[in-house]
């Protein structure tokens, strides 16, 4: 079985935020093993968190990561200065890229592109590579306490208390401003935790207001039982917002840094929240007056985006054991049990009878000519199904089907990656603007499969068409 390994740092300047969203991902592990790189000693941290075994790995130097890594292992990344030339260096390896990003604002080269903001679109993104996409708050990446406060119908709330958390380390103190606002609001309880690397003098001697009550460092778990009772929240637009959505709280959101713009903006059209600008004192007391009469939607996260995200992360384990190979006129018989199988041939655009004289006259022209890439797939070298590209006017068409023993086990989706990439290695051609697929409206787990590879819809007629452009960039 693959190895995991991660990349990610955290510390009192950049916070803690890449580091949470990667120990969710990886306390859901399925591998057999957890190597965690990063630039900051944190393995206390980590030794908190994670339920899991891992080994901790400090570098000095990006070399130290590169050098560990090899074709089979997959690579969650989360920063913002893993930019593309690193993604290229670390795909050069072999290894499958699970990249976590929150901006959608810079070219990418990664198998899996994971961004739990709203409103996000895959055509924000240009990819080097035929990328699956999860995109939006079904794929909020949260701690097992908050997905469980998630999955519960209704939380009892104390009315009228409130949690100010502005981050694990808060650098420009928003904690104290956001505090100092609050005050003249008609809250019963206001709760305020301090982050682990909060460095400005202690808060709770600067106020005598007996309905506050500061929190030290909390764990997931405490964290957890203190947004269940609090009716409101008040957080930066990060991490921590999507754990307050997850315990059903009304919230006040802000930027505390440049990053967060994107995510705010999405959750502000979405209606998830009340906007508080940048924080300031006009902002907080226009947010605070709106705060009596906002209904925000309730259950936007019902508790399983991480078994979504792995169970994505499993099929490409799984995929490592599936090859493609071009067709050859050993794969006629086999290619003519597949296009006239019955559960095949009711999603076909075309749907008459077709012979075996017909279909062997078709295939022998595909697999002549020099405008058509067409590929088998094998698992354990039995072939189990095909996938075909038509290069039309610098687009290059999809056609895929899978036989009847590999129907119903999720692998349309790693056909699709698996065809696209190959041609993109293999082709080399001078113009090309990208691929484009017709499916017909009731085909619903190829629209699927289109949609999470980052395609768009050009229209909605029958057949639907969708297109991917593949990304042009220096």
């Amino acid at each position: 079985m693959a190895r995991l390994l991660v990349r990610a740092d955290g510390n009192s300047q950049i916070g803690y935020g890449h580091l949470m969203r990667c120990m969710a991902i990886a306390n859901e592990n399925v591998f057999s093993e957890i190597v965690w790189f990063s630039n900051d000693p944190i393995e206390d941290l980590l030794s908190e968190n994670l339920n899991s075994a891992f080994s901790f790995v400090k570098i000095d130097n990006e070399k130290t990561f590169f050098h560990a890594l090899s074709a089979e292992d997959f690579v969650v990344l989360d920063g913002y200065y893993f930019d593309l030339a690193y993604q290229k260096q670390l795909k050069q390896t072999g290894a499958t890229l699970i990249l976590i990003d929150d901006l959608a604002a810079n070219p990418v080269c990664a198998d899996i592109i994971i961004n739990p903001s709203p409103g996000v679109a895959a055509k924000k993104y240009q990819n080097d590579i035929a990328g699956i996409y999860l995109l939006g708050i079904e794929y909020a990446i949260l701690r097992a306490p908050f997905l469980a406060l998630a999955q519960q119908e209704q939380l009892i709330k104390e009315p009228g208390s409130v949690l100010i958390c502005m981050g694990g380390a808060d650098p420009a103190n928003f904690s104290l401003r956001v505090l100092t606002s609050c005050l003249t609001a008609p809250f019963t309880r206001i709760h305020v935790v301090i982050g682990g690397a909060y460095s400005h003098p202690n808060p709770e001697n600067q106020f005598t207001d007996p309905r506050i009550k500061f929190h030290g460092h909390l764990s997931a778990e405490d964290m957890a039982a203190l947004m269940r009772k609090c009716e409101f929240g008040i957080y930066p637009a990060s991490g921590i917002l999507l754990e307050g959505l997850a315990a059903q709280q009304q919230i006040i959101t802000g930027t505390t840094a440049e990053n967060q713009r994107e995510v705010y903006r999405g959750h502000l059209s979405l209606g998830t929240v009340i906007g508080a600008g940048d924080f300031r004192e006009d902002e907080m007391k226009s947010a605070l007056q709106k705060l009596s009469s906002f209904d925000n939607i309730t259950n936007l996260i019902d508790g399983l985006s991480i078994q979504r995200i792995w169970k994505i992360i499993s099929r490409l384990e799984k995929a490592q054991d599936l090859e493609l190979r071009r067709a050859d006129t050993n794969d006629l018989h086999h290619t003519y049990e597949w296009a006239t199988d019955q559960n095949v041939r009711r999603f076909a655009l075309t749907q008459h009878h077709i012979s075996f004289a017909e279909h062997q006259n078709w295939f022998e022209q595909k697999i002549k000519s020099k405008s058509c890439y067409y590929y088998i797939l094998e698992e354990n070298r039995e072939p189990i199904g095909s996938i075909r590209f038509d290069l039309i006017d610098s687009f290059a068409q999809i056609s895929y089907l899978l036989g009847s023993a590999a129907q119903g086990k999720g692998l349309g989706l790693l056909l699709l990656q698996k065809g696209m990439n190959q041609l993109l290695n293999e082709a080399k051609l001078p113009e090309f603007n990208g691929f484009l697929g017709e499916v017909l409206p009731e085909n619903t787990r190829s629209i699927r499969i289109f949609e999470q590879l980052g395609f768009e819809t050009e229209n909605h007629q029958v057949p639907i068409r969708f297109t991917r452009k593949q990304a042009k960039h220096v």
